[in-house]
């Protein structure tokens, strides 16, 4: 059997409350998707679709990297289109870049299906980049800052877990959490 898998942070409910109050906008169009915030999240990688002796494996590199990886701070920046310098067809939530969530993230280079740089984010909205034009009127040019409005966290554990799609959306499964020395 697959398990479609991916290793994520967790995010605090003060910070969920935040960003629910500025997407406030987009969910009274019918041009978005959001997510239940109960989803909410920050993707470390995403490992696509492992057999069971795959994901075994994953479970000890996951443990092992935890035991390496110190906690580390994590400071909301802004919420913004993206993917940035892009065509946009989602909102984030940005956070301040982080060497030691680079470090993460490289630290599961094997399992990863992401060739782009990791950029911490949540992502909030989505929609198909032809609404962009309708939508960007709900968010400035910049993005709202964060920085006065929300406070850092410590990153303390990684999940792994596991989606399952469906026409209503994804549900997710913790399928186990390692803490970080």
């Amino acid at each position: 059997m697959k398990h479609r898998i991916f290793i994520s942070i967790e995010m605090p409910e003060e910070l969920k409350k935040i960003a629910e109050k500025y997407i406030e906008p987009f969910r009274e169009s019918d041009l978005t998707r959001i997510g239940e915030n109960s989803n909410w999240h920050i993707t470390v990688v995403f490992c696509g679709y492992l057999d069971d002796r795959e994901l075994n494996n994953l479970k000890k590199i996951t443990e092992k990297i935890s035991k390496e990886i110190k906690k580390f701070e994590l400071i909301p920046d802004k919420i913004i289109f993206a993917p940035p310098n892009k065509k946009p067809r989602m909102v984030w939530l940005t956070f301040k870049p982080s060497q030691i969530f680079l470090k993460l993230c490289r630290s599961f280079s094997e399992f990863s299906q992401d060739i782009r740089e990791p950029t911490p984010h949540l992502t909030l909205v989505r929609f198909e980049q032809k609404h962009y034009p309708n939508l960007k009127k709900l968010l400035p040019e910049n993005g709202f800052d964060l920085k006065k409005e929300a406070k850092s966290f410590i990153v303390d554990s990684i999940n792994i877990m596991e989606s399952h799609l469906s026409p209503r959306g994804p549900k997710y499964e913790l399928i186990c959490r390692n803490y970080l020395k």
